[in-house]
């Protein structure tokens, strides 16, 4: 079976089609995977910002010396890691250098 592929500038497939007959399921194991790459949004300084004020805000939660709206620092905890704010995204906004 020969795959024909068109190629864009950065060598990722565009458009794939597969031989007359050929089963999905040959199709699938044929096609390459895509990846998808999301631009990180959270600088160095603002993930420390974050992840600081997170710890802080679970650990008084947990503690229960400001109440259960405390927890909000998980989200906090995970943007800092992940280095990605979705309402960053929305906004169109960015703390990077890049």
């Amino acid at each position: 079976m020969q795959i024909k592929a068109h190629r864009n500038s950065d060598n990722y497939p565009q458009e794939q089609t597969a031989p007359h007959g050929a089963t999905d399921s040959e199709q699938m194991r044929s096609t390459p995977r895509r990846i998808t790459v999301t631009r990180l949004n959270v600088g160095n300084l603002d993930r420390l910002v974050r992840l600081l004020l997170g710890l802080f805000l679970i650990g008084f939660a947990a503690t229960g010396e400001i109440g259960p709206w405390g927890y909000i620092g998980i989200v906090l905890v995970l943007t800092a890691v992940v280095a990605y704010c979705p309402l960053y995204s929305v906004f169109g906004f960015s703390t990077t250098s890049r």
